[in-house]
């Protein structure tokens, strides 16, 4: 058994044991051996936005100011955005939050 700490020891099997009060309390002990890892290919996610968010029309007329400066390959992307005058800005909401 290995001492690390005044209270905490490491034994060969990987179980470290904690004592954390200083009354004639048992130690507990901690397994911390690696388990093993969650199988995440059976899961489908649905996508949460199937026809894709709006973007307000100020923050899509300042990406098109930047068409210029973007490769041209690129230029469709960025003249298919979706637009919506009821869409506010995110920077516009948290200007709110912080006058409240």
């Amino acid at each position: 058994m290995k001492k690390f700490f005044k209270n905490i020891y490491l034994p060969d099997h990987w179980t470290t044991v904690i004592k954390v009060a200083r009354d004639n309390v048992l130690f507990e002990n901690v397994d911390l051996k690696k388990r093993g890892s969650t199988d995440m290919t059976g899961i489908k996610l649905d996508p949460l936005y199937p026809d894709g968010q709006s973007i307000s029309c100020e923050k899509k007329k300042d990406l098109l100011d930047l068409l210029p400066f973007i490769p041209p390959v690129y230029h469709s992307f960025y003249t298919s955005i979706k637009d919506n005058a009821a869409v506010r800005n995110v920077i516009d909401v948290e200007d709110d939050i912080d006058n409240d």
